[in-house]
């Protein structure tokens, strides 16, 4: 009889409690995981954007070289970043005869959403507005790619 209600004790299983703590742990655990992979995928698709916009400055100085001017430098396929999938940034260029500037603007929607525009010019400067409001990413490019928040 004895062995009987010490097989019946083993097989009980999890109590209530001991499910709700370990619920709470994992939830702890992933409100503190998750902010950090939203970061870290912000910081991923931004230094996409970067290196996108290196190839896109890089294609108009070939185009300089050739043409001797930078009007009319094609900007595709380094138009968007990523280059395939759903467009995280979406890449404008504007250029004159002597001077070109890329800018990146992140899309209205995703993680990177409230980040501000990224621009290399044909002087090789590497700008940053810094945090994009609901207005657009402004005119200020004061920041460097390295000051990156």
């Amino acid at each position: 009889m004895r062995q009987a209600s010490n097989a019946v004790r083993a097989m009980r299983g999890f109590t209530l409690t001991e499910i709700l703590i370990v619920v709470a742990m994992v939830g702890i655990l992933a409100s503190i995981a998750y902010p950090s992979y939203q970061n870290y995928i912000q910081r991923a698709n931004r230094a996409d954007a970067q290196q996108v916009l290196l190839q896109a400055a890089q294609q108009a100085e070939r185009f300089f070289a050739s043409n001797s001017t930078y009007v009319g430098f094609p900007l595709a396929p380094f138009d968007r970043s990523p280059e395939s999938g759903t467009a995280v940034y979406t890449m404008t260029a504007t250029s004159a005869a002597n001077s070109f500037s890329v800018l990146a603007t992140p899309a209205s929607a995703g993680v990177n959403a409230k980040d501000g525009c990224l621009q290399i010019t044909s002087t090789g400067a590497k700008t940053w507005t810094g945090k994009r409001t609901s207005t657009g990413c402004g005119s200020t490019y004061d920041k460097t790619w390295s000051d990156r928040e």
